[in-house]
Order: C-alpha cells, then sequence, then structure tokens
C-alpha cells in the first residue's frame, strides 16, 4: 500500500552526497537526473491515474486492501496472473482506479457493475472477447483502456457511459465503429490503433469534444484518409507512414 509518499525508489537531494557542496552545476545535473528518474517510473501511471489518486489509498494486493476496505481508491492487479476476476474486488465500493493489465482474463463478471464510483479501468493486455452489459452502470467512468485483447466488434455497452474522455482499443480486430458512437459526447480522445477499420462514421462530426483520433497501422486507402481532414476538421488523425516504419 501506498498512501501519499514519494515513488518508490527515488532518491532525495539531501541522500546524495556532495549534490551542492561545491559545485552549482552539480546541483542542476543531479535535479535534471532526479526529474527524468521521477518521470520514467511514473509516465505510465501517470497517463491513467487522475493526479488527486495517484499514490494516495493505492494497493497492490487485495489482502492489502480489505484492511481498509472503505478508503481503497486505487487498487493496482497487473501482471499478477489472473485467470479470473477476484469477486473479492466487489468489496471496495469506493475505488475509483482499478488496474487489471497483463494479465489473462478472458470474461468480466456481470457484478462489476456494481463498482459505480469507478473512474478508470485498465483492461489492457488480456484475453477479452466482450464486455458485459453491466459496464453501463459504471456512470462515473472517464477512461477505459482495453488495448491488446481479442474484440472483434465495438463494445456496444460503452456507449451508455456519457462521462467517458479516453477510449482505448488499440491492437484489437475492430472492423467498424457504430454511428452511434456519438452518444460518448464527452469524448476527447479515442485510439483504434492497429484494428481493421477501413471507413469512420460520418457521427464524428456530433462529436464536440473529440480531438483525437489513432488510425494508426489500419487498413484505411489513402484517399480516405486524405479526405479526414475535410470531413472531420475538428480532429486530429494519426496515421502510419507509408512504410509502416517506427510503428
Amino acid at each position: 500500500m501506498h498512501k501519499c509518499n514519494k515513488p518508490k525508489g527515488v532518491q532525495t537531494l539531501r541522500s546524495i552526497p556532495n549534490a551542492t557542496t561545491h559545485n552549482p552545476f552539480q546541483y542542476i545535473k543531479v535535479t535534471i537526473v532526479l526529474i527524468a528518474l521521477i518521470f520514467q517510473i511514473n509516465k505510465n501511471k501517470a497517463q491513467t491515474i487522475p493526479s488527486e489518486l495517484d499514490t494516495c489509498y493505492h494497493y497492490t494486493s487485495i489482502e492489502e486492501a480489505r484492511v481498509n476496505k472503505e478508503n481503497v481508491q486505487v487498487l493496482d492487479l497487473s501482471k499478477s496472473k489472473l485467470k479470473t476476476f477476484p469477486k473479492a474486488i466487489l468489496e471496495f465500493k469506493n475505488l475509483k482506479y482499478l488496474d487489471l493489465s497483463k494479465n489473462k482474463l478472458t470474461e468480466l463478471p456481470d457484478e462489476i457493475g456494481g463498482l459505480t464510483q469507478l473512474q478508470v479501468l485498465v483492461l489492457h493486455k488480456n484475453n477479452l472477447t466482450y464486455l458485459p452489459d453491466s459496464i453501463v452502470k459504471l456512470q462515473q467512468l472517464e477512461k477505459i483502456y482495453l488495448s491488446a485483447n481479442s474484440l472483434t466488434s465495438f463494445p456496444l455497452s460503452l456507449l451508455e457511459l456519457n462521462k467517458l474522455k479516453v477510449l482505448v482499443l488499440n491492437r484489437n480486430q475492430i472492423n467498424f465503429l457504430p454511428y452511434a458512437i456519438q452518444q460518448l459526447q464527452n469524448l476527447e480522445y479515442l485510439d483504434l490503433w492497429e484494428n481493421n477499420i477501413e471507413e469512420l462514421p460520418a457521427s464524428l462530426n456530433n462529436m464536440p469534444k473529440l480531438k483525437e483520433v489513432d488510425l494508426r497501422l489500419n487498413p484505411m486507402s489513402n484517399s480516405k484518409k486524405q479526405g479526414l481532414e475535410y470531413k472531420y476538421p475538428s480532429i486530429k488523425f494519426y496515421f502510419s507512414n507509408s512504410c509502416n516504419c517506427g510503428y
């Protein structure tokens, strides 16, 4: 458990001998190194954990979390070799951030809809083929990460999540977006990198907050790519280089 402490493993200037004693330039150098180190440690989580939750009431095991059930806000069970969703998670009614990435989950239980305070759900690198309909009950959800699963169609249950801002679906097998995606009126970022998308619905123009769509490594023709900036002038699109180099 972490309770609003500095990132684990990061040294303070006071703990580094002779950092500032004789050479002010050494102080600057050490400061830059420390900033880079902190950034490296936190860069992945910083993309997903809201700043007000970062390291506060942060648990990495269910056993520790159960000691303080009512205060659990962040639960990180990534890389835990999970094959099934631990039902004990449902005990944490005030959970706001749940990371189940890099496991072997094939499905989520209907009961996940009971985590009504959840703001961020991280599920990338599992074996999910669908989402349960009960996802619609997660009305506080702002970010969901579903990259590198086995989704073959857009999860329609997500369309009811009115507060959703970030939707990451990269490295799946999705071949089209539903016209009804316009229901996501607060969506700002849509990641569809490495799917099977060949065209986009005209309804994207009815999503006033959508600013970025990642379409790298999709089988979209060059002519359709070139027309997107005219069809959707308020959206920034990302495409692969013609040779797919560096992607």
